[in-house]
């Protein structure tokens, strides 16, 4: 059961901590009794000593104190693994005692160094740990780094001959013994959750067992490769794609683009003056709505999803999945700065990481002053076009439940697809953003862009904004039969000439284009 333990807490560790993870290791010789599982998150390197029962008893003092024979015992080889994994790194490191077992609660007797002590009764492991030891580390924590200074304190005066034998134990100076304390978390009572009391995000049973068995063929492995970098952990349990966005979300730009200034400035103004919540750009198909939420600058950190990408391999498929979309979302908000609380290994645990990043943006705003811009576009391809089995519009967060500095800027043709309440949101005054025609100097900027206006008569840049609508698309399409009668008709009469017979017949092409 010691071997089934070790590897059952490790790869519970490994689910928790992947999105941070960037190394483990496992039976390093070079980190005496820390041996048993290391590993790599986000700044830190953690070693653990496991020691795992069958059937979960007591630990006592002398457990964590005596060697056998000539053996020293725990405590000093825990001291001894942190002075060698501190000569391997300058990194912070801490080391964990992680037993199943139960600090005992037996009241200490004899000339013990817990049954001598003054503090008052009960004087057993447990009640040291919790009236001496969990403080005491507390303290070192919150920079009170000297001995001397720690040494007056309640919690070691009347624990005074329990301490004096870990120091001597330890065989560190007063210095490093505190450091040491620092870096050490002493784990009992350690046990895999229930799975009636297990929360929603635990992980699967199944992903466990085969991520302990991997770990388990790791050290089996002849070839004795203990140490892997994340990639080749996922690579091995082929979970590459957990760390994959699952759809590209960048919008393909027009050769030629200007931005409707009218649009951008309501939207821009809207989250200056706003501290939160939905916005909603709305607009026709083809109208610049995609391009412009791709081009805008809101202040802060900005993240896309788009349930939509025309011309991609495959534009639809999956994009307005729920899950997708909280998959996707989260690895976004995580490139801004954010930490992930593991991948999920389901629609409701993957809700809930993106939920704790929801709610670290907040805090991100509160104290740092930086906003967090959510751009979720192409909705209304949702239910017109796509079949998902939890539609991301479903599960999109109430009003109510985004913190102050976040926001979510939607791209639609129309609100009707999303949640009433976050309807009634937008017909606040300012949130929703009607996307304007753009104006003719728009149109003649876009016409000089795509070098147009060196052959077209002026006459002809006035007839391009009439017959386009200001519409983009309809431009768009406009354009580009222009610059092929540029490449197509080299006699400039005749290219002006056929220039006009377009534009005339082009008044088709304005309005709605779906």
């Amino acid at each position: 059961m010691g071997f089934a333990g070790q590897f059952q807490l490790a790869a519970r560790i490994v689910i928790a901590k992947l999105g941070t993870l960037e190394w483990i290791h496992v039976a390093d010789p070079a980190a005496g009794i820390a041996d048993d599982f290391q590993f790599k998150s986000g700044q830190r390197r953690h070693a653990l000593q496991v020691k795992w029962s069958q059937l979960p008893g007591m630990f006592n003092w002398s457990d964590l104190t005596a060697g056998e024979k000539d053996e020293p015992g725990l405590w000093t080889k825990l001291a001894a693994a942190w002075i060698r994994l501190r000569e391997v790194s300058a990194e912070p490191l801490t080391v964990y005692l992680c037993t199943n077992n139960h600090a005992s609660t037996t009241a200490a007797t004899g000339k013990t160094p817990l049954a001598t002590s003054s503090a008052d009764k009960p004087r057993s492991l447990a009640a040291f740990l919790a009236r001496a030891f969990t403080p005491v580390r507390t303290m070192i924590v919150d920079r009170v780094q000297a001995w001397s200074d720690l040494a007056a304190l309640p919690e070691v005066v009347q624990w005074e001959p329990a301490w004096t034998r870990l120091r001597q134990l330890s065989g560190l100076s007063d210095n490093d013994f505190v450091l040491f304390i620092r870096d050490l978390e002493l784990m009992f009572g350690l046990q895999p959750t229930s799975p009636l009391l297990r929360p929603d995000e635990a992980p699967d049973d199944r992903e466990v067992d085969h991520l302990a068995q991997t770990l388990q063929n790791i050290v089996a492995d002849p070839s004795r490769k203990g140490r892997l970098s994340r990639d080749e952990l996922l690579s091995k349990l082929d979970w590459v794609d957990r760390l994959r966005y699952r759809h590209p979300h960048r919008f393909p730009m027009p050769m030629v683009y200007v931005s409707n200034e009218a649009a951008r400035e309501a939207l821009e103004s809207a989250a200056s003056d706003l501290t939160g919540g939905y916005l909603a750009l709305v607009g026709p198909a083809g109208s610049g709505k995609s391009t412009l939420l791709s081009m805008i600058s809101f202040p802060g950190h900005i993240v896309h999803y788009y349930a939509f990408v025309p011309d991609s391999a495959d534009p639809l498929s999956g994009r307005g999945e729920a899950d997708s979309f909280f998959h996707d979302l989260s690895l976004a908000l995580e490139d801004t700065g954010l930490r992930r609380s593991g991948v999920g290994t389901d629609l409701r645990s993957r809700q809930r990481v993106l939920l704790d990043l929801r709610d670290q943006a907040g805090v991100r705003w509160e104290e740092d002053g930086e906003a967090t811009v959510i751009v979720i576009d192409g909705l209304d391809h949702i239910p017109r076009e796509q079949r998902p089995t939890r539609s991301l519009l479903e599960e999109l967060p109430a009003p109510a439940a985004l913190p102050h500095g976040v926001f979510v800027v939607l791209g639609t043709q129309t609100v009707s697809v999303v949640p009433s309440a976050i309807q009634a949101t937008l017909a606040s005054e300012g949130r929703t953003v009607e996307l304007p025609p753009l104006t003719k100097r728009e149109v003649e900027q876009l016409a000089e862009a795509a070098g147009l206006t060196e052959w077209l008569y002026p006459g002809h840049i006035k007839k391009l904004a009439e017959a386009s609508e200001g519409h983009p698309l309809a431009l768009t399409y406009v354009l580009e039969e222009l610059k092929a009668l540029e490449e197509h008709e080299p006699d400039a009469g005749v290219r002006q000439e056929l220039a006009s017979r377009l534009l005339v017949d082009a008044s088709n092409y304005g309005g709605d284009i779906e």
